[in-house]
């Protein structure tokens, strides 16, 4: 049995709650095509005039299966009039992300706060099958109606303990990862 999980552990000042995959899904898939990035910059949007929204998530199989895509993730909104955000509680908590394709076809999403002990599990099957091509640490906009979110300035997103385990059992990271910005 293939056996592909990814493992990511991230503090942040601002997290959400799980939005629309599918969305998700095809606001990437009617990108540009892939340019290669030297790093991350710290270009931010300061104009208050409209919502920011962000996502932090982790995956398989986003970047070049035409097949399938699993993710899991959270999403947030910052209003610009209130400063409110659409969520409850977990602003600073340390929360893990997993997604386990146990078989192409059958996989467990879960995202605990490891805060409070809060647990959120959900296992999938689907007739598309995974590729197990690639491991994704994502931090990015999403898709409100037919364009993009106005991005939010996240300040700092930290990934940590972030792996990924290959159907062969061995462990591969982030640190030589091709990063994607696409704008």
């Amino acid at each position: 049995m293939a056996f592909f999980a990814l493992l990511l552990t991230f503090a942040t000042a601002l997290l959400a709650s799980p939005r629309r995959p599918a969305s998700r899904q095809a606001g990437t898939r009617r990108s540009l095509p892939m340019q290669q990035d030297d790093g991350p910059t710290n270009q931010t949007d300061a104009t208050y005039s409209t919502n920011w929204a962000g996502t932090v998530l982790v995956g398989i199989d986003g970047d070049t299966c035409d097949t399938a895509i699993l993710q899991t993730g959270v999403d947030f909104i910052i209003h610009a009039l209130t400063g409110a955000i659409d969520y409850d509680g977990i602003s600073g908590d340390v929360v893990t992300l997993t997604v386990t394709a146990t078989t192409k076809h059958t996989d467990t999403a879960v995202i605990e706060n490891t805060t409070t002990g809060q647990t959120v599990s959900k296992t999938i099957t689907s007739t598309s099958a995974l590729c197990e091509e690639n491991a994704e640490w994502i931090v990015e906009n999403y898709e409100e109606g037919d364009a993009l979110a106005n991005f939010a300035d996240f300040g700092t997103v930290t990934f940590t303990d972030a792996e990924a385990t290959t159907p062969s059992d061995s462990r591969i990271g982030p640190s030589d990862a091709t990063i994607i910005d696409i704008r």
